[in-house]
């Protein structure tokens, strides 16, 4: 049996379509599958199929975490914010291949913060001594995660007093 597709080209049941079997991605600055991106960069990443004479090399990409990484459907990925995702390029015939994209954060502020001072009422143009048993150290990401590092209060020192200008929590 033979099927006319066009003028001149036949087919027959028997041809199988040849499918994608393997799905590989390259891209500058990608080792071991991995690559570093900053906040706002972007990065074209190519994909290659086999074999060569694959009917369909279409591939589809997606990202694990847009929060993170974006990718189009041109393979152009943009990091968004610190974290990692993984941008992957698929074909018809399921095989694929992924790249893990990390993002580091973006360091906003670090801050000495005082864990259960004690406590107490002042009127506005006081002076106070107060007393701390334990301070942290807490780095701010631009994400709005935190980092927290308690330190002993006999690693730090500080002396003075606190001398109230405006109403608010000290």
């Amino acid at each position: 049996i033979q099927v006319v597709v066009g003028e001149g080209e036949t087919s027959t049941p028997d041809d199988d379509p040849v499918l994608v079997s393997s799905v590989s991605i390259s891209g500058e600055g990608i080792e071991n599958g991995s690559v570093m991106l900053s906040k706002g960069a972007t990065l074209q990443l190519n994909a290659s199929v086999e074999p060569a004479n694959a009917d369909n090399k279409a591939l589809t990409w997606t990202t694990s975490d847009a929060s993170v990484a974006t990718v189009n459907e041109n393979g152009i990925v943009t990091a968004v914010a610190g974290g990692t995702a993984t941008i992957t390029a698929t074909a018809s015939s399921g095989a694929f291949a992924s790249v893990t994209i990390t993002v580091p954060r973006s360091l906003e502020s670090t801050v000495l913060e005082l864990v259960n001072p004690d406590t107490c009422k002042v009127k506005l143009g006081d002076t106070f001594d107060i007393s701390v048993l334990e301070f942290q150290l807490a780095s701010i990401y631009d994400d709005g995660s935190r980092d927290v590092t308690p330190i002993p209060v006999d690693e730090v020192e500080i002396t003075g007093t606190v001398d109230t200008q405006k109403v608010g929590n000290y």
